[in-house]
């Protein structure tokens, strides 16, 4: 707002603010450049809930229909989930990701280079396990013709670091992406946010400054602080104020409602149809439209899915409550956040159920 008030023209901003919002950067500590962070800049600090997952979808939705190529959206994903800065980016190796045989299938670790150092900045690497999501695209992307050599010493991206935010720039002409607090604009995506993101969700979950530090791979926790000074508590209120209102710009249900079985994509077939025995005694809540292989919690992981179909006449208000009561029990803020997304997709598919009450149980 105090941007767009500056750049019309308007009169009532003292001059020091003025020069404030047009420069931020001449204002930060000396040596440091946390200014976005610390402030949640919504164009270059950390990404919100609501903007991460519309970039997840986006890119896996333009993967999927051959618009992305799998090289960006590896590069995108590995972002996504290590925060890495763009010159690790450029220095990861193709023995850098170890793939192992463990007790649930492979697994990888990772080697992740470090920024800064004193003389042994291009050899100290610091192991992390690879997040589920990272290691199943990791594994796919090793498969491709330019690794079949398995020479160790190739990069893991043909990119150099200050190429990094240019590939991000083109993946996302192609990505549509939306962002609530933006009123509904593209988001603006740098290769810092997802930095920004990380240390910040890390935190946010309990994450003590050194584990943090080590994430981020920092040598010392001096910058944590920054992170935890921008933790969004204050700004709660103003996204409870205006979260209803702009609801409407980013949807959660990204799947295709239908009136009965026959109207799936894999009618008639074994395993198709989704069904609640935790809480529902089995009663049918949609069918699977893909024939991928899937080894998410389902229903409840289905109900964020593109490929989720859900039936009309499911007892959409009863897991409603099933999930408001599990949503009010559960302390730990990550399961609170995907409690809630899911009552969020609850809550669209109810509404477009509403909009064609003849074909709803409770229309009569």
């Amino acid at each position: 707002m105090l941007r767009n008030w500056g750049e019309t023209g308007l009169p009532g901003l003292a001059d020091d603010l003025m020069a404030f919002i047009d420069q931020p950067e001449h204002f930060e500590e000396s040596g440091d450049w946390y200014f976005s962070l610390v402030a949640n800049d919504p164009e270059r600090g950390a990404f919100t809930e609501q903007e991460l997952r519309s970039i997840r979808d986006g890119l896996n939705k333009s993967f999927e229909e051959g618009d992305v190529s799998i090289e960006d959206w590896t590069l995108v994903w590995f972002l996504i989930a290590t925060g890495v800065r763009p010159v690790q980016i450029a220095r990861m190796k193709r023995r850098d990701v170890i793939v192992t045989n463990g007790p649930e299938g492979k697994e990888v670790t990772l080697l992740i280079p470090l920024a800064k150092g004193q003389q042994q900045v291009n050899k100290a690497r610091w192991r992390r396990k690879a997040p589920s999501v990272l290691a199943e695209v990791l594994l796919r992307y090793l498969q491709l013709p330019q690794f079949a050599s398995g020479e160790p010493g190739a990069p893991l991206f043909c990119v150099q670091s200050n190429e990094v935010s240019d590939r991000l720039r083109r993946v996302f002409r192609t990505v549509k992406t939306v962002s609530e607090r933006l009123g509904g604009a593209p988001i603006p995506i740098f290769p810092y946010r997802f930095r920004y993101t990380l240390g910040t969700r890390a935190i946010q979950l309990g994450a003590s400054d050194h584990e943090a530090a080590r994430l981020l791979t920092h040598r010392s926790t001096r910058c944590v602080h920054y992170y935890r000074a921008s933790l969004p508590t204050l700004q709660q209120p103003i996204a409870d104020a205006i979260g209803p209102e702009m609801g409407f710009i980013a949807r959660a249900f990204q799947g295709r409602l239908i009136g009965t079985l026959e109207e799936a994509t894999r009618k008639g077939q074994p395993g198709a149809v989704i069904r609640d025995f935790a809480y529902l005694v089995g009663q049918k809540l949609g069918a699977c439209g893909t024939n991928a292989e899937c080894h998410q919690n389902a229903p409840r992981a289905c109900l964020t899915c593109r490929k989720f179909e859900p039936l009309r006449t499911a007892p959409w208000e009863q897991l409603l409550g099933v999930l408001k009561e599990d949503l009010d029990a559960e302390e730990e803020d990550r399961i609170r956040l995907i409690t809630q997304e899911q009552i969020d997709v609850v809550l669209e598919i109810i509404a477009e159920c509403d909009s064609t009450p003849e074909t709803t149980p409770w229309a009569a």
